[in-house]
């Protein structure tokens, strides 16, 4: 099963970057804003998804039985 974009950190970053090339090509454009503001959030979903994967990871590392 593919993961679509937002649904993992690379792919947040990846739509972070876009909009923030669309925010530089707005020049002074209201709209600018919009697009600084979603490249943010986009940034902060991709900080977000890559703790919560650090903490899965950690999780099942712990569940391991050791020898």
């Amino acid at each position: 099963m593919t993961r679509r974009a937002e649904d993992t950190a690379a792919g947040c970053r990846a739509l972070a970057a876009a909009d923030l090339g669309r925010a530089e090509a707005l020049g002074k454009d209201p709209m600018r804003w919009r697009m600084e503001h979603s490249a943010a959030a986009w940034t902060r979903r991709a900080v977000q998804l890559e703790q919560a994967e650090k903490r899965f990871e950690a999780r099942l590392g712990s569940a391991t039985p050791s020898s």
